[in-house]
C-alpha cells in the first residue's frame, strides 16, 4: 500500500509542476516527484537525489547528475527564501529556466514511465536495497 501512494504522490505531483504559473512552484512540485521516486528512506541527500536518479535514467550519468543536482539546488534556494535564477548553468551552458524546468519535467515522466514498467515486471516499488545495489553494484 505505501509503495503504491509512493508512485501515485510522484505521478500527481509531476502533473501539478504543470498548472503552477510560477517557476518556484514547478520547480518544489518536480523535486518532490523525484523525490517520491528514487529516495523512499526519509533524511537521504542532495547526492542520493541526483546520483540515484541519473544511474536509474542511465542516458550521459555526468549530464544527468549535474541536471539533478542544479533542480534540487533551485529548490533548495526557493524554499529557504533565495531567489531563482532566470537561467541555470548546465555544464558550463546557460540554460533559461523555463527551459530547465520542461526538461526537468521530462526527465520526471521518463523516471515514472520507467518506475511503472519496472513496478508491472518486478510486482513492487523499489526499495532502498535496491538502489544502493543499482548505483554500486
Amino acid at each position: 500500500m505505501y509503495r503504491r501512494y509512493t508512485l501515485q504522490k510522484a505521478i500527481d505531483r509531476w502533473i501539478e509542476s504543470y498548472t503552477y504559473q510560477t517557476p518556484e512552484g514547478r520547480i518544489i512540485d518536480l523535486v518532490i516527484a523525484i523525490e517520491a521516486l528514487c529516495l523512499p528512506d526519509i533524511g537521504e541527500s542532495t547526492f542520493k537525489f541526483g546520483v540515484r536518479a541519473a544511474w536509474y535514467l542511465g542516458e550521459d550519468r555526468k549530464k544527468l547528475l549535474a541536471e539533478f543536482k542544479e533542480l534540487y539546488k533551485c529548490r533548495s534556494a526557493v524554499v529557504h527564501g533565495g531567489e531563482l535564477k532566470k537561467s541555470v548553468t548546465i555544464e558550463e551552458k546557460p540554460l533559461p529556466i523555463f527551459d530547465f524546468i520542461t526538461q526537468s519535467q521530462n526527465r520526471c515522466r521518463e523516471s515514472i514511465n520507467k518506475i511503472m514498467q519496472q513496478c508491472l515486471e518486478e510486482e513492487e516499488f523499489p526499495k532502498n536495497d535496491y538502489w544502493d545495489t543499482l548505483v554500486l553494484g
